[in-house]
């Protein structure tokens, strides 16, 4: 009796079953502790040896009521500590060898930041209520050469904030795709010498907005897009960053001037796409909705579409970080933003209550370049697999 044995090879493209390369480096679950500062950063090294076009820090609750839900981390500090008033949300910046992660520490004033704050109270609503100083991280990069060519990229906007020249604070770029982008990224190369080579990536709201108020400043960048253009916003204030992890947070970094980079996708593969509606106009408005076959290793994002005003049709990035505002820190929207988490063939959703804005851009941005507050929008689930989550199983 004879053993036969044929090898057979079998080639199938990423983009013919709508999924993404296996990410160039994955790190293991790794713990961070908010308030403890010597627990309250890590430094993991990537190795790619470039800067990964594409990062996702995944944030892992291990408490309940969210426990093994994920959160995506942000690319700036969505306040900093000199208030009582809670915030949470996990930060991260990268450059050639390594991303650091920060979670909120005490540096001059109140410890009422946490790694993970979620709320539904006066000024959230949502899923649930949770407070976690400890949870899991875990870093994700894809290398240029391992994604699509961008069909739209401009690498050397030049933005500072704080500026008086309002193109620098205040920028609207045609990407001429005639659709929104299957994927789009915006971030920020920062310039000055404490932070030269890194790189942060842009919020989709103002998650607390200050407007030239006394020792307290922004310390993030804002961008929205539509089927035709992508407007960004630098902190203008009197005190704000571009990125600030100096306040309230493990990192030691406070840039003020940057080159804005935008990269826009029409040939990315087609994400499983699925929509709702937020806000207090809504009927049967819902904070939890199952998505089948949803596993830790997709790529996820959630954007929140504008239904009316100033930017109505265009989308803001949703996020992991939540924070609030009991008094009025600026005069057009002083908190908001879609907050998302994933887990379990679930993702679930908080928004702002009438205090805040669902759709949320401050005064304190874009020299007041077209601030908004919008209370309902329409809520964009992307979701792509990757060759992780791929084990005999076809996707739509």
């Amino acid at each position: 009796m004879q053993l036969r044995i044929v090898f057979v090879e079998v080639f199938i493209t990423v983009s013919s079953i709508n999924a993404l390369n296996r990410p160039d480096f994955e790190s293991s679950w790794l713990p961070i502790r908010s308030q403890v500062k010597d627990s309250s950063a890590i430094r993991v090294t990537h190795g790619l040896g470039e800067i990964p076009l594409i990062v996702d820090v995944q944030v892992k609750s291990i408490d309940d009521p969210n426990n093994g839900f994920l959160f995506p981390a942000v690319g700036g500090q969505p306040r900093d500590d000199d208030s009582k008033d809670k915030y949470g949300g996990v930060l991260y910046v990268y450059n050639d060898r390594e991303v650091t992660v920060t979670v909120p520490c005490r540096s001059n004033n109140s410890p009422s930041g946490s790694a993970l704050y979620l709320d539904d109270d006066e000024y959230y609503t949502g899923f649930s209520i949770q407070t976690s100083h400890d949870v899991l991280i875990r870093v994700r990069a894809w290398k240029a050469s391992s994604l699509p060519e961008p069909n739209f990229q401009k690498t050397d906007i030049f933005v500072e904030a704080r500026s008086a020249n309002v193109d620098e604070v205040y920028i609207e770029e045609t990407h001429g795709l005639n659709e929104y982008p299957k994927y789009i990224l915006v971030r920020a190369k920062h310039l000055d010498s404490s932070s030269a080579g890194n790189v942060s990536d842009g919020l989709g709201a103002s998650v607390v907005s200050y407007a030239d108020q006394a020792h307290k400043g922004n310390g993030y960048f804002i961008y929205g897009y539509n089927d035709n253009d992508v407007r960004i916003w630098i902190a203008s204030d009197s005190n704000g960053y571009i990125l600030d992890g100096a306040d309230g947070y493990g990192l030691d970094e406070s840039v003020l001037t940057a080159y804005i980079e935008i990269y826009a996708w029409s040939d990315f593969p087609k994400a499983n796409e699925f929509t709702t509606h937020l806000g207090p106009d809504i009927l049967d408005e819902q904070f939890e909705i199952p998505i089948e076959r949803l596993h830790p290793d997709d790529f996820v994002r959630a954007f929140v579409e504008s239904m009316s005003g100033i930017n109505e049709g265009y989308r803001f990035l949703g996020s992991g970080a939540l924070a609030i505002a009991s008094t009025i820190t600026d005069p057009g929207c002083s908190y908001g933003g879609l907050v998302y988490g994933y887990g379990h063939e679930k993702i679930r959703f908080w928004r702002p209550t009438d205090n805040g804005g669902l759709i949320c851009i401050g005064q304190g941005f874009g020299d007041g370049n077209a601030s908004d507050k919008q209370a309902n929008g329409i809520v964009v689930i992307t979701r792509w697999p990757t060759w992780n989550t791929i084990i005999c199983t076809s996707f739509e």
